[in-house]
């Protein structure tokens, strides 16, 4: 397996502050790997640093063999990395339809040259609204097809913001709490989609999620930040036994 992810040194200030503190790591292709770490670690300020809606201070994301450090998050996402938000990033008084609809890339009728002739668009746009139902359907949300974003349930809002990141063709997601505020049935069914997105499509996936009883079970190896830096780097059960990730976590 070739990494297709890889953080080299990465740092980040903010004033006399230090959120992430020389982070090294590196995500193989194909891999779900966590994110892990107490409250304050910096897990979701290095996601923020990865998907580019914040700089870093210093260091390098590189991202399937493309230097991608400090480039807007709109180009990041055409290279195929979508994230999501603790919170659903969601355009509320659009539809569940529409706001899947929002990232196709190459739509014909986007361009000046084509988007007053409606024969020149309107079979793509056909193709891409039944592609965004069978993403809605795939989500197990294809009823609320036509409501309201503002008018879902917070597991539903999770799962439309993944049916959305899927039609934007992604090699890899980040996922900043994917379970936050959700049911533990609801909880397991979304990582239940994640493997489902992992084994059909070969997205790659990074988790930030608290709830290790349930990311456990479905992650390949697990990175565990402490005051800004790597703790441990290994695979579930090892992590689980690890001395000093129990201290953190623990008290032990």
């Amino acid at each position: 397996m070739s990494a297709l992810l890889q953080l080299r040194n990465i740092r980040k200030d903010f004033g006399g502050l230090r959120a992430v503190d020389d982070v090294s790591f590196e995500v193989e292709r194909g891999k779900i790997v966590g994110l892990v770490g107490p409250n304050g670690s910096g897990k979701s300020t290095l996601i923020d640093v990865i998907s580019g809606t914040i700089e870093p201070t210093m260091g390098q994301v590189i991202f399937d063999g493309r230097d991608i450090t400090g480039k807007p998050p709109n180009t990041i996402f055409e290279y195929g990395l979508s994230r999501g938000f603790q919170e659903p990033g969601l355009f509320f008084q659009m539809t569940a339809l529409d706001n899947t609809l929002l990232p196709v890339k190459n739509q014909r009728g986007e361009r000046p040259t084509a988007a007053p002739w409606r024969r020149l668009w309107h079979a793509q746009e056909e193709k891409n609204a039944l592609e965004a139902h069978n993403a809605l359907a795939r989500m197990e949300i294809a009823a609320q097809y036509d409501k309201l974003a503002s008018d879902l349930s917070g597991g539903q809002m999770k799962l439309l913001e993944m049916a959305r990141a899927l039609m934007g063709s992604p090699t890899m997601m980040l996922l900043d709490e994917p379970t936050a505020g959700v049911a533990p049935k609801l909880a397991h069914n979304i990582f239940n989609h994640i493997n489902a997105l992992n084994k059909h499509f070969g997205i790659t996936f990074l988790i930030v999620e608290h709830r290790l009883e349930l990311l456990f079970e479905h992650v390949d190896a697990v990175i565990v930040m402490h005051m800004g830096s790597i703790l441990a780097i290994d695979t579930p059960d090892a992590i689980t036994s690890n001395a000093a990730v129990r201290e953190v976590y623990l008290g032990d």
